[in-house]
């Protein structure tokens, strides 16, 4: 599929970012209301019995772990530390459906949803008497711990929210775009599975539907049967040891066309700045190790790299942009190594490309023609063919 984009003004997104800012100082701040002649009556003071538990908005745990275990149905289960739930752990909600929501702070149809799951939640959930456990599970690496508290915060949200240290439940439920939500059933089956955005009726029609969901409960005692798979603690000993490997941030500027430019150290070829490339074609391919679509288009990218990429013969220029946080700067160069990928590719450290670029599913690819205009962008993974024609298009823009 491909996806013709349009982005946003610059200045417009300033606009709208001091918009939002004299929103929230108008709130904060009050209206300009002169005192009545008469002041009220003095309002008889209230002891209170915590007053540091009255001014910490934000209860956040000092740690947080998260992890997968066997589960009851044909899913993972999983367990973590939540942002003001304690501990969420699947294995002790047998008999009940659940709702699991995976965002992050910085993904606008995540927090644009966010809303209706708060609804049904007080419609399905524990606020009205209802078995309905509904988790949002963050991914951690565009935002912060405490980012993602504090948006459950300014939202209202009620209902648990577990950041996925290590990015294991994400992996487990091979979850690549966001926002993705699984909806589970009482035995904890994969019902049902809705990538983006899911609007408010959508989501009242499916949790109905695992609401209705009636079969037995599988026993959270069972043995694993031979070939199950078993969770296993690592020992110290067996933890992988990341080689030494130091990137400096990566730095978003204003760019030539439409798209903005970018710069940061790349594994094997020193630093990189979209700014140099100016009059030439450009590939930016979005990605991370741990993403099998992602792992199954470094092929195609490759080839066409050894084809049009190579310096002194680069009529396109190839970068690859690897998301951090689900995997380390080190898994990159692992992965690369084992795909025997040449072309440049940076990790993101501090996620400032991938927001420039408003990146919510991987692999993303964005092609810009030799002004650094987008031609195109193509979301998903990108047959050889596919590749070959935009390629085609930029070599003829050129």
């Amino acid at each position: 599929m491909k996806l013709r984009l349009r982005r946003t003004p610059f200045s417009a997104f300033l606009a709208l970012i001091g918009a939002l800012t004299a929103s929230a100082l108008v709130f904060a701040c009050g209206s300009d209301v002169q005192p009545t002649a008469e002041p009220p009556p003095p309002v008889p003071a209230v002891e209170v019995e915590d007053p540091v538990a009255e001014t910490k908005s934000i209860g956040i745990p000092d740690t947080f772990e998260s992890a997968t275990v066997d589960g009851l149905g044909d899913t993972q289960g999983f367990h973590g530390t939540t942002f003001a739930h304690g501990t969420f752990d699947t294995r002790e909600l047998g008999g009940k459906p659940i709702v699991i929501n995976f965002w992050f702070p910085s993904c606008p149809p995540c927090r644009a949803e966010l809303e209706h799951f708060e609804e049904v939640y007080q419609q399905f959930g524990a606020p009205s008497g209802g078995d309905v456990e509904f988790v949002g599970v963050q991914q951690l690496g565009l935002d912060s711990i405490e980012d993602g508290a504090e948006l459950f915060e300014e939202i209202g949200v009620t209902f648990p929210g577990l950041p996925d240290n290590g990015s294991a439940i994400q992996i487990a439920y091979n979850v690549f775009s966001y926002p993705t939500t699984v909806f589970l059933d009482r035995n904890h089956n994969e019902h049902r599975i809705w990538q983006g955005a899911i609007d408010k009726e959508n989501l009242v029609k499916i949790v109905e539907e695992i609401v209705a969901s009636t079969a037995a409960v599988i026993e959270d005692e069972a043995e694993p049967q031979a070939g199950d798979a078993v969770a296993v603690e690592l020992s110290a000993e067996d933890e992988p040891v990341e080689p030494e490997i130091v990137y400096a941030s990566t730095q978003v500027s204003t760019g030539f066309g439409d798209a903005p430019s970018f710069s940061g150290d790349t594994f094997h070829h020193g630093p990189f700045d979209l700014n140099d490339y100016e009059g030439k074609p450009v590939v930016i391919n979005f990605w991370f190790p741990s993403c099998p679509p992602c792992r199954a288009e470094i092929p195609n990218f490759e080839h066409a790299y050894q084809t049009l990429g190579p310096p002194g013969t680069d009529q396109i220029v190839f970068i690859g942009v690897q998301a951090v946080g689900f995997d380390t700067a080190a898994d990159g160069v692992e992965f690369l190594g084992k795909m025997k990928a040449n072309y440049p590719a940076i990790p993101d450290i501090g996620g400032s490309i991938h927001i420039a670029y408003q990146i919510v599913a991987a692999p993303t690819t964005f092609f810009l023609d030799k002004d650094h205009n987008v031609l195109s962008v193509h979301q998903g993974y990108i047959q050889h063919n596919q590749l070959q024609d935009i390629l085609d298009q930029l070599i003829a823009s050129a």
